[in-house]
């Protein structure tokens, strides 16, 4: 596989459908929904590894015309799946999400879903009952039906088909090709879209079509308009017989590998073949019409929502009492904007960090002190606006939900809200959902690229980019000989903010007994410590440190080897692949600092020592430097480790990968001591 630098693209898809008149492909898949032979269980040739295999997955969204005046959609979809062992199970749980605005809701409609078992040669058929599809309200616009398929076991074949009609035509369904789990045998879809919408199409992805042609038709739309006539003696429909080119567009791929995950990559859903589709524009037969929305405006329907802005403008009486409680002794507003933010944090519980909307009410938050990721820093804003303080919603995606699209507004892509507020000239980036995070800290999924401010006038593009977060660690080990002829030492780690809030959150999961086991998960391997003790752990605002003392015996032996480095950042080397298809993706920056101070072994003197080293990574993407000098019977040592940036291309993979193999190896050196 090639290493390529991006992995998708966009097209404007009416257009470029529109070029060639080419006829489809006439190969088609063998898989045929509700038959089922003996011979269909029998997979030949095929990766039985992986739990399940996906034997065809087909899905296809035509374009028809509606009563209600315009084109709906309807979509439909057809899989089966053979499942190989137990560890596949999930596949037979199907979560499917309609989309509801303005009265008008999506409708699921012939679901059909059979597990096909085969027992002595004879095929065992279990169906879905119809009353086991159950529904549940996901949010304001978002309903989930969910339904498990029957009497599934190892060895059993599922399949099941849905089809999803729908009037919003900027909701037209995207397509995975590929699984993050599971091989797929056939993957299929197609798209049939009247030359009046036009789409830009997302293709994501590194694996090639197996198929991939278009073709250009004329087809008839019968479309019912409301009242066009005889408005002086009411209203009549007429219907319509639109007649216009029609692009269809047929992608496949064939034996398509489950997605490789690597080390270090954010989120598979960045890579995975797909493809995703944005209305673009509209057309009557005589005008066009952009209707790609601005922020501005995307903004204006958030704030408007009461699922979401329209609460912030509440005069909340309700706060009254805890807005004077919080604001006593004359606070001025940074400090009453703390008070605020560690009232919130450490008093209410986040449920969920995948829904910044309002499901219940603030009110009910407050009463509750229970909330969403985005109802808990939503109370943020509102009690921080309460005082005059500029507070606003900020939308991002987290690493683990993979990026949004920087130049639509899609908020299906966001799932995380966070607090932008300035205070005293200055701007803070708030999220009190997190226990462990401090005033103005953000947790590391957050740096994920672009977020936006919900604001209509000046809707911001914030770049939260991993390259901006410089993760310094520092390390100080002391070693000196003590009359008893063994050499006592002590250490002195400090974590940057990051990991020290990985630490707090690890110690405020920990039951009684475990602290004692997190603290050892920082310390030497092989050598006994005492004294451990960790400083600042309450104090989130500031980096916690980790302390403790140990004891090293020379064995009264004739040479005695001591490697310098109690610990390592890293052990061995993070990257052995000989290739890499996908961009390295680091948390954050490193800016690690070791350094040692050793009193030579009484009774020893040093025969070898590892030479000082300086390795560069790139022009200026990273460096290791190793330094140790002798003086006066004592080794000092300064050893550097820094990438002044976290993400890299596939294509820097192999440079990268050379540097740390240098690092490790260079960590791994021993001193040599010989006695006297």
């Amino acid at each position: 596989m090639p290493l390529l630098k991006k992995h998708f693209h966009v097209i404007l898809f009416a257009i470029l459908a529109g070029i060639a008149n080419i006829a489809f492909a006439q190969e088609t898949s063998n898989v045929k929904f509700g038959k089922i032979s003996a011979e269909d269980f029998n997979l030949q040739g095929v990766d039985t590894s992986k739990g399940a295999v996906i034997i065809a997955d087909i899905g296809s969204t035509n374009f028809v015309g509606s009563i209600k005046g315009w084109f709906r959609h309807v979509y439909k979809r057809y899989t089966r799946v053979k499942i190989l062992n137990d560890n596949a199970f999930n596949t037979a749980t199907q979560h499917i999400f309609l989309y509801s605005k303005d009265q008008e809701n999506e409708t699921l409609s012939d679901v059909a879903a059979t597990t096909y078992t085969l027992e002595n040669g004879r095929i065992i058929q279990t169906s879905l009952d119809k009353k086991d599809i159950f529904e549940d309200r996901y949010n304001k616009n978002y309903t989930e039906k969910k339904f498990t398929l029957p009497a599934v076991k190892a060895g059993s074949i599922i399949e099941y088909a849905y089809t999803i009609t729908s009037d919003f035509d900027f909701r037209l369904h995207a397509w995975e090709f590929q699984s993050t789990e599971y091989p797929c045998l056939w993957s299929e879809y197609n798209v049939s879209i009247p030359n009046l919408l036009i789409y830009a199409s997302v293709r994501q992805g590194f694996d090639s079509f197996y198929i991939n042609k278009s073709s250009v038709v004329r087809k008839n739309y019968l479309i019912t308009q409301k009242g066009l006539y005889n408005p002086a003696y009411g209203e009549e429909d007429q219907d319509v017989n639109v007649g216009t080119l029609t692009n269809n567009r047929r992608w496949v791929m064939k034996n398509v590998p489950p997605l490789k995950l690597e080390s270090y990559v954010s989120s598979p859903k960045n890579y995975i073949d797909k493809i995703e589709f944005q209305l673009y524009q509209t057309s009557n037969g005589d005008k066009t019409r952009d209707v790609i929305t601005t922020w501005g405006n995307a903004s204006h329907e958030l704030l408007d929502r009461q699922d979401f802005g329209k609460p912030l403008m509440d005069p909340s009486q309700w706060l009254n009492d805890k807005v004077k409680e919080l604001s006593a002794n004359n606070a001025d507003l940074l400090t009453y904007s703390q008070n605020v933010f560690y009232y919130i944090r450490n008093n209410f519980n986040c449920n969920s960090y995948n829904n910044f909307y309002i499901k219940t009410s603030l009110n009910n938050v407050f009463t509750a002190q229970n909330g969403n990721v985005g109802e808990i820093n939503l109370l943020l804003i509102l009690l921080l606006s309460q005082k005059g303080i500029i507070a606003e919603p900020v939308l991002l995606s987290t690493r683990e939900n993979g990026f949004n699209f920087p130049k639509y507004p899609v908020l299906d892509k966001f799932n995380y809200l966070i607090c932008r507020a300035k205070i005293d000239d200055k701007v803070y980036y708030l999220d009190c959902s997190h226990k462990q995070l401090g005033f103005g800290l953000l947790a590391g999924n957050c740096y994920n690229g672009q977020a936006r401010v919900v604001n209509e006038d000046q809707p911001d593009s914030i770049i939260f980019s991993a390259d901006s977060v410089k993760e310094q660690k520092v390390a100080l080990v002391t070693i000196s000989n003590t009359e008893e002829g063994v050499l006592e030492g002590s250490v002195k780690q400090t974590p940057g903010m990051l990991e020290s809030y990985n630490i707090r959150g690890a110690f405020a999961a920990s039951q009684a007994g475990d602290s004692l086991k997190i603290l050892k998960d920082y310390c030497p391997v092989d050598i006994p410590v005492s004294g451990l003790s960790i400083d600042s752990l309450k104090r989130s605002e500031f980096p916690v440190s980790l302390n403790y003392n140990f004891k090293l015996s020379t064995n009264a032996e004739s040479v005695f080897y001591f490697n310098p480095f109690m610990f390592q950042v890293f052990p061995k080397n993070p990257f052995t692949a000989g290739t890499r298809a996908y961009p390295v993706e680091l948390p954050y920056c490193i800016q690690d600092a070791y350094i040692l101070n050793m009193e030579v072994p009484k009774g020893f003197k040093i025969d070898e020592m590892p030479k000082s080293v300086r390795i560069k990574l790139g022009e200026a993407d990273g460096q290791f430097e190793y330094i140790a000098v002798v003086n006066n019977n004592r080794i000092q040592l300064r050893c550097t480790l820094m990438l002044n940036k976290a993400n890299f291309e596939a294509g820097d993979y192999e440079t990268l990968r050379d540097f740390f193999t240098a690092v490790v190896k260079k960590q791994s050196e021993q001193i040599v001591f010989k006695k006297l």
